[in-house]
């Protein structure tokens, strides 16, 4: 708008654009220091750090780092300062940041954090530039069981997004069994949009949980249900009770930043996501092997925007069982054949070039095995056949 309203001004136009910047306080006094220690705490006051002059790294130069939140909230002085570059990619994302934000990356279970860094100094005394930063949830692998009286009663439980949004959608209740990681965030320097960083980070995300990242080291440790390493038990004694306890930085912690192939993956069936539909952002996923599954028929009251699910299906992962090739597609094309009939409707408001791109980007992303002989059993059309299922 800063913009526009120069060109305004220069062509004399009755109708001109004036900006206002309120700068008094109006809930602490003018440099209270409440407020700045709450704004230090909360990562409320978060810049983004200026890059290396030493050049930008190509993008295939770069790797993805899974970030040891032990290590990030442990009170270190390099770790404050990476938490708080961290933050500032997201705040520079227009990400609706809430303080609750800060308190998922710490103690969420099912959250994992990944970070794509140029090439790493060994002997680097500094912290490397933070190019991307991708924030994933654990989701899916809820029993049949549940999911059948769920939907029998007509509700909807909190948590895991995608398996309970597409199972309520398509009727469909042994696809919430399968497990899946949906990206919550991914947020790059703001100086380096369009420049590949973020499709290197999906790639190499991708790599990671298809099991194409391995380690020949033997040492490498399976994780517990939390994906860290299992910790001794705590004993309980006046040492470390809450009111007894001393804040200071932790020692004994693993590094920070863990490369993927030291850490084994979740065993995870699909990869997907949750976003504001634009144009810009379908683009970009669709590029990134994403087909959509769902657009919600009301916009945000908020933004403005329709809520779209896209999903990516691994062809490889580390899981045991792995569904039928193909099973996204018969979601896929019920989706479009859904699409279709409400453009008239509900998705009337939809530019031609949107409900074109949507339309189109399941024959981008066929993930093979779509069609009458395709034997996934997820998401198949309802008939005369199995209607008695329902």
């Amino acid at each position: 708008l800063r913009e526009k309203s120069k060109g305004i001004e220069s062509k004399a136009v009755g109708r001109t654009l004036k900006e206002v910047e309120l700068s008094e306080p109006i809930r602490y006094k003018q440099g209270d220091s409440v407020e700045k220690w709450l704004n230090g705490l909360l990562c409320l006051d978060c810049e983004a750090a200026a890059l290396s002059s030493s050049g930008l790294p190509h993008p295939s130069q770069c790797e993805l780092y899974c970030v040891n939140r032990d290590t990030l909230f442990s009170f270190h002085r390099a770790a404050e300062k990476f938490l708080h570059r961290m933050m500032a990619l997201y705040v520079s994302s227009h990400y609706k940041n809430t303080p609750n934000d800060l308190q998922l990356i710490s103690d969420a279970p099912a959250h994992r954090l990944f970070v794509l860094l140029g090439p790493v100094k060994s002997k680097g005394k500094s912290l490397p530039d933070i190019l991307c930063v991708i924030q994933v949830c654990l989701e899916g692998k809820i029993n049949r069981a549940s999911v059948k009286a769920s939907m029998a009663r007509g509700r909807r439980e909190s948590g895991d997004l995608i398996p309970w949004c597409v199972s309520q959608q398509f009727q469909d209740d042994r696809f919430p069994q399968l497990s899946g990681a949906r990206i919550i965030r991914i947020a790059v320097h703001p100086k380096l949009h369009r420049m590949g960083y973020a499709s290197r980070a999906m790639e190499l995300l991708t790599a990671y949980y298809s099991g194409d990242i391995i380690s020949l080291d033997e040492d490498v440790k399976t994780y517990n249900n939390t994906g860290t390493d299992k910790k001794e038990d705590i004993k309980t004694t006046d040492e470390n009770k809450l009111l007894s306890e001393k804040l200071a930085p932790r020692t004994g912690l693993k590094p920070m930043l863990i490369k993927l192939s030291e850490r084994p993956p979740e065993p995870i069936h699909y990869l997907g996501v949750s976003y504001g539909l634009t144009l810009s952002l379908m683009s970009f996923w669709q590029k990134n092997g994403f087909t959509p599954v769902y657009i919600r028929q009301t916009a945000n009251q908020l933004t403005g925007e329709h809520t779209c699910i896209m999903m990516k299906p691994l062809q490889r992962s580390v899981s045991g069982t792995m569904p039928s090739e193909g099973w996204l597609d018969n979601f896929s094309k019920d989706f479009q054949k859904r699409f279709i009939s409400l453009l008239g409707s509900a998705f009337r408001i939809f530019s031609s070039k949107m409900a074109l791109t949507v339309c189109h980007s399941h024959e981008k992303n066929a993930h093979k095995g779509a069609g009458s002989n395709s034997t996934a059993g997820y998401g198949e059309a309802i008939s005369g056949a199995n209607l008695d299922n329902f």
